[in-house]
């Protein structure tokens, strides 16, 4: 449990242009909140981390809530396209929530709907309109509930929510990650303030029909 350290307090959101509490975005995030992470070559993930740890955070702010001691982990899941699955356990998606999908797009909504993810982040690549197996258009539709648009850079066009927390611990996570599979540190994480280290990074909310054409 790396992030059960972070708290809501730690993460400042604006969204729509104003400023919001992180337990009242997340007031209908509950414990059986399944979030899936659209990741086709693996490290671009990273482009999400803040709205991910933000729902991890919700996770075990849940839990808390309750009192008492907990031993428990989200069932948050990470779908990548490439043949070494990049791990993302740092960001607690463990045990075994890095999930390979071929690239097929019908194979893609199965997987995705096998696991009834409710929020799903996807890459901000060019919609293409497609055609989907009806049978498992119908699956993810029946628990999809909302849909955000990430970029491997941090920052996408036209943005509904944008997330700020201090760089540390999530610094720390990023660089493994990366460093894992020889990968460079991007542009963005060196973004700071002049008096605390921050990440900043923005999201936009789409409908389901939009994120399916980004699979």
């Amino acid at each position: 449990m790396h992030s059960s350290i972070l708290r809501g307090t730690d993460f400042r959101l604006s969204w729509m242009g104003r400023e919001v509490l992180h337990r009242d975005f997340f007031r209908d995030h509950g414990p059986n909140t399944r979030v899936g992470l659209l990741a086709p070559q693996g490290t671009e993930g990273v482009g999400a981390v803040n709205l991910a740890m933000a729902c991890v955070t919700a996770f075990y702010d849940g839990f808390r809530d309750k009192g008492g001691e907990f031993f428990a982990y989200p069932d948050f899941f990470t779908f990548q396209r490439r043949d070494r699955l990049v791990d993302y356990g740092c960001f607690d998606f463990w045990p075994d929530k890095d999930v390979r999908v071929p690239d097929d797009r019908n194979a893609t909504v199965a997987a995705i709907a096998d696991r009834a993810i409710n929020i799903l982040l996807v890459p901000d690549t060019p919609p293409i309109e497609r055609r989907f197996d009806r049978v498992q258009d119908e699956r993810i539709r029946r628990t999809l509930k909302r849909c955000f648009v990430y970029s491997r850079h941090g920052e996408v066009a036209d943005a509904d929510l944008v997330i700020r927390c201090a760089v540390e611990p999530l610094g720390t996570y990023v660089a493994n990650l990366l460093r894992a599979v020889d990968e460079r540190m991007p542009d963005w994480l060196k973004s700071q303030d002049d008096e605390r280290p921050t990440f900043e990074q923005s999201f936009r909310e789409a409908s389901i029909d939009d994120a399916l054409m980004r699979l």
